[in-house]
């Protein structure tokens, strides 16, 4: 039986059971994977890091508007080089003494994966009371909130609905990994992770164990229950050399220090993460960077711009007037013209931001320290802020 620290651990990841070359989410949405080579900071310009910031902007600025894209950035020592047989005795002698000469360095390795997840139209197991009542006036009128109702109703029809829309998830989910697969081999390699692979990466992610990269290729996959069988054991926030540490359980305690980025500076430039020699990717140690982008439906810009619109024009309310009749009585003109130069400066932007044909959502970004030497992870952490800090990003640690 599980434990309830267990259970709360197996609660921070959404995945439950695969589904073909994907993985099917617990609220209903589709996760699938793929990876990116990368390219050696070291080596380029900062006119090239501004370039593959526009490249990265363009090709994800154009997705459908229901997939969001989670980055994940992972950097680690302890690396063990293999190189393949040869079939020449002489050349595989060479190989072999090569491999055992690298073994002898401080070897290192990263991997880029960029993961996208494609939400169902209606999460049919939490309909809610308003969401309900929502389709149930549009019945009427639209076939989808009468396909949504029959799904609530009728147990016979939900299942030919969820698979209907599971078909239709799959085909975008699809679509969406090969055109950007195409779109970023004219840069660098890429390729959609294998269910293999993609569970591999995700057991190094509920584990923060590198070797499960490798391992986890090896391993059979369960046909359900992912959430509980990508971790290992329990999950503990501690206080270790008087520092706030969560330990992840298993054969091999690893203990992590995580950092959210709680304001994105107005110092950052195209390529913060990696622009600079001080910048958070060209670091030693071991550590995870992870940025989640959520666009907004057309529904959720235009309630975000009015809302705030609303906001500004709460701020330029005059009491006098307002307690005298008079801000009722005026034109939309005469009570811009009255508003303080500020507040007409910032509707003013408001109005041009709206206007610009971008796509808007939600962003955020996670950095993680780990390693199973707690006085190695805060040299980590520590580097890790001073880094991000000196890029333009703000950051509050975890406790």
């Amino acid at each position: 039986m599980l434990s309830e620290r267990t259970a709360a651990l197996s609660k921070l990841f959404s995945v439950a059971f695969p589904l073909k070359d994907c993985v099917v989410g617990k609220s209903g949405a589709l996760i699938g994977a793929i990876e990116l080579q990368g390219r050696d900071p070291d080596g380029l310009l900062a006119g090239d890091h501004a370039a593959l910031s526009s490249i990265v902007r363009a090709i994800y600025g154009k997705l459908h508007r229901s997939i969001t894209v989670t980055q994940y950035y992972a950097h680690f020592g302890g690396v063990t080089a293999h190189l393949r047989p040869r079939p020449d005795p002489l050349s595989h002698l060479l190989s072999k003494r090569r491999e055992s000469h690298l073994n002898k360095q401080p070897l290192c390795a990263s991997h880029l994966v960029h993961y996208f997840e494609v939400d169902p139209a209606e999460d049919l197991n939490r309909l809610n009371a308003a969401t309900f009542l929502k389709h149930l006036g549009l019945a009427p009128f639209s076939p989808h909130s009468r396909h949504i109702l029959k799904s609530r109703l009728m147990a016979g029809a939900a299942l030919t609905i969820a698979k209907d829309q599971v078909e239709r998830q799959h085909a975008l989910l699809e679509d969406t990994m090969r055109e950007v697969v195409a779109k970023w081999s004219g840069i660098q390699d890429a390729r959609i992770l294998p269910l293999p692979h993609l569970w591999a990466h995700m057991r190094f992610l509920a584990t923060l164990r590198p070797s499960h990269l490798e391992t986890g290729l090896r391993e059979e996959i369960p046909d359900v229950d992912w959430d509980i069988y990508l971790t290992e054991g329990d999950l503990e926030a501690k206080i270790v050399d008087q520092l706030d540490v969560l330990k992840l359980g298993g054969p091999v305690s690893t203990y992590a220090r995580v950092a959210a980025a709680k304001r994105f500076g107005t110092r950052l430039k195209p390529g913060f993460w990696a622009r600079e020699s001080s910048a958070p990717v060209r670091l030693p140690g071991d550590y995870l960077l992870m940025t989640r982008w959520k666009p907004l439906t057309e529904l959720q810009r235009t309630m975000l711009f009015k809302s705030k619109e609303t906001e500004l024009r709460r701020d330029a309310l005059d009491v006098f007037s307002l307690l005298s009749g008079h801000a009722e009585q005026a034109s939309s003109l005469e009570k811009k013209a009255a508003m303080r130069p500020i507040i007409q400066a910032k509707m003013d932007e408001l109005g041009e931001a709206e206007n610009l044909e971008e796509t808007w959502g939600h962003t955020h970004s996670f950095l993680t320290a780990f390693s199973s030497d707690p006085a190695r992870l805060k040299d980590t952490a520590l580097s890790l802020d001073r880094a991000a800090t000196s890029a333009g990003l703000s950051l509050v640690w975890e406790t």
